[in-house]
């Protein structure tokens, strides 16, 4: 149930504009109002877009030092959600993005693994934890579980064999251009 009045356990506002079913009650609010959830139903609340996992993976590699970064680059006929760089690791990480259909990220980090060092699949945690974990060691791609705490990484991935020099810095170039250009207009 969301809090009445504002307490420790009641952290951040969300607006509801329809009914909204929890467990077996409904709750109706009018448009528009602004009602506080508890930190445990804000964690179980479900992400509707990919970018919204977007904001907290990237938030995560920057702690790991991986702070040049790009959203969609075009890879052949997919897009890499999130590709970024570590100049201290020297490597580079290719993120794909999934709300569901685990069996279609893995597919599409595969191809991946072509241009980056690393390839990790990022999904929110209700359903990284029905991910099949052992095709991913088996393939060598790492799973990031996505939750309202913030990015955690359920599985390591392995440094790709496969990547191809002439990828990997073809997507280095992009993101030192892109870097050029943020500091010309800042």
């Amino acid at each position: 149930m969301p809090c009445s009045e504002p307490s420790p356990d009641c952290m951040v506002r969300y607006r509801v504009r329809k009914v909204r079913k929890v467990g077996s009650i409904a709750r109706q609010r009018c448009l528009g109002s602004t009602i506080l959830f508890t930190k445990r139903e804000r964690s179980t609340m479900s992400y509707r877009f990919e970018q919204q996992l977007r904001k907290p993976v990237s938030k995560y590699l920057k702690k790991r030092d991986f702070d040049i970064q790009h959203t969609e680059m075009p890879f052949y006929e997919y897009r890499i959600d999130l590709y970024a760089y570590s100049a201290d690791q020297d490597q580079t990480i290719a993120i794909e993005l999934k709300l569901d259909k685990w069996s279609r990220a893995i597919e599409q980090a595969l191809l991946y693994q072509l241009c980056s060092d690393l390839v990790y699949i990022a999904m929110p945690a209700s359903k990284a934890i029905k991910i099949n974990k052992s095709a991913l060691k088996q393939h060598g791609l790492g799973l990031l579980s996505v939750s309202a705490r913030g990015c955690e990484e359920i599985i390591s991935p392995n440094q790709s064999t496969v990547t191809r020099k002439h990828y990997r810095q073809a997507y280095l170039e992009v993101l030192n251009e892109g870097t050029r250009n943020a500091i010309k207009h800042s």
